[in-house]
């Protein structure tokens, strides 16, 4: 990590725009590779980034004294502490998508107005990171198309109570997969 000169912060500090740049390409420069790596997502690194320039520009003057500390210190805090609030908020998120998915396939998914309330993202984002058998996939398909059970059979070619089996083992499976990942409780 570069250096920072003091002399560049107490410019900045004074109200010096050219200062303020100088600093701020600093931050992007040094701390980029450090906010990418905590994140995953270079997307969300930029973001981070992007707050944190703001959180700078805006408690530069006030929030922070060259004589107590050193300027890259002080910014880390600031990331680290952006990184903290935005995994808490994906963590909450997560809960929380966990607690309407654990209600809606574990408890409802034979209603329709469930199914209504199952968002196409979540689908996908179930249907793709899901282990299913090949033969377990198109019946939840189908079943999650608002598709009865005996039009499944007949579009299969299997019988109502092969599809009500193999939608139980889906459902079963995915709770299993879900609750590894921590999103709900595992009730089947």
């Amino acid at each position: 990590m570069k250096k920072i000169s003091q002399e560049l912060v107490l410019r900045a500090q004074s109200g010096s725009t050219v200062a303020m740049n100088e600093l701020l390409a600093w931050v992007h420069e040094n701390f980029y590779g450090f906010t990418c790596k905590h994140t995953c997502n270079q997307e969300k690194a930029k973001d981070i980034l992007q707050e944190a320039s703001i959180n700078i520009f805006l408690n530069l003057r006030d929030r922070f004294d060259a004589k107590d500390g050193h300027f890259s210190t002080w910014v880390g805090r600031i990331i680290l502490n952006l990184l903290y609030t935005s995994y808490k908020y994906e963590k909450r998120e997560k809960q929380l998508q966990g607690a309407v998915l654990s209600q809606l396939w574990f408890k409802e998914l034979h209603s329709p107005t469930a199914i209504d309330a199952l968002y196409a993202s979540e689908v996908e984002w179930i249907l793709k990171n899901t282990h299913l058998l090949p033969r377990q996939r198109p019946v939840l398909e189908y079943r999650l198309g608002g598709y009865a059970y005996h039009e499944i059979a007949e579009i299969l070619g299997i019988s109502i109570g092969t599809v009500k089996s193999q939608l139980y083992k889906a459902r079963k499976i995915i709770a299993q997969q879900l609750h590894a990942l921590g999103f709900a409780e595992q009730s089947v």
